[in-house]
Parts: C-alpha cells; structure tokens; sequence
C-alpha cells in the first residue's frame, strides 16, 4: 500500500514536543505485515537510535501492546514503563540497549481505524519522567490517530475509485 509517509509524518511531528517525547507509527500493508514509519522525536539525536528499533519488527502474534491493539482495535495505557517490561520485549541484547537507550517513561497506544479496519498503531512515549499518560490522554491521541486513519484511508480508497473510473469510461 503506498503511504502518504510526509503528511503522516506532519501529524506525528505535530505530537512532538507537546504531547510527546517521542511518536512512532506502525501502519499495516496489504499482506497483513506491519511497517514502522520514521519515528518524530523531540531529541534529532535520539531520532536516529529509535530508527534502530525498525530492524527489531514486533511479531503481530506476540504480547506487545502494539501488536495487541493492532489485533483487538483498543487503546493501550501504560502510566509506567518497568524495566522488566522493555527486557520482556527485547529481542536480542542489541534492541535491549536500544530500547532502554530511548528511556520510555510512559506509553500510550490508540490504533488507527478507517472504514472498520485497523490499519495501524499510533504510539505516544514519555521519556520525562514527570510526565505520564492516563484515561485523560485517550482523547488527544484518538484524534490525531482518526487524522492518520483519514489518510490512510484515503490512500487505500482514491486508487480503488480512480481504477473503477477508469474502466467505466473503457
């Protein structure tokens, strides 16, 4: 499925600083694989360690939140990100030390649905700890999900519509 990456990008940029420190999303293409999009991060620095998390793809069928709300079509609250759960996460002893490099604070998950389909995850992390996601946050982050979702959206009706058209004036 091609991806209007830019104008994804803009809506999570726009998250970052404000609503996060960091925000990545992971959309789903057309064989039911996930693809993780550059990440928006308040840090430039830190941008280029949570690319790194790109060659550590989540499996869809395991206990990560993002995965699970991929699957259910629920938003995840996580006030508190333990230790323990970034090592449960961890594929390798590399993405540990990525993962904890990024220092993940706090995590809030909403999926990205248009037309009754999760097309993909947003997520919003907090590395200031003086900063953490509760119930309260769930509406922001639909909204700027329900954003992306038009476009995602969009890009999977448009081709659909213009190949209709274009063999109804054959």
């Amino acid at each position: 499925m091609p991806v209007d990456e830019e104008s994804i990008m803009a809506l999570a940029r726009a998250a970052v600083p404000v609503f996060a420190g960091w925000c990545v999303i992971d959309v789903v293409e057309s064989d039911g694989s996930t693809r993780r999009l550059a990440p928006a991060h308040s840090d430039p620095l830190r941008t280029r360690l949570a690319d790194k998390l790109q060659l550590y793809p989540a499996d869809p069928k395991a206990a990560h939140p993002r995965s699970e709300a991929l699957r259910v079509g629920t938003p995840y609250v996580h006030p508190q990100v333990a230790d323990a759960s970034i090592a449960a996460l961890a594929q390798s002893r590399e993405h540990l030390q990525a993962m904890r490099s990024l220092a993940p604070r706090s995590s809030l998950g909403m999926p990205i649905i248009a037309r009754d389909r999760v097309l993909g995850v947003m997520t919003f992390v907090w590395t200031d700890p003086s900063h953490c996601y509760d119930d309260a946050d769930v509406p922001l982050a639909r909204a700027l999900a329900d954003q992306v979702g038009i476009v995602l959206g969009n890009v999977q009706l448009f081709p659909a519509g213009r190949a209709r058209f274009a063999s109804e004036l054959k």
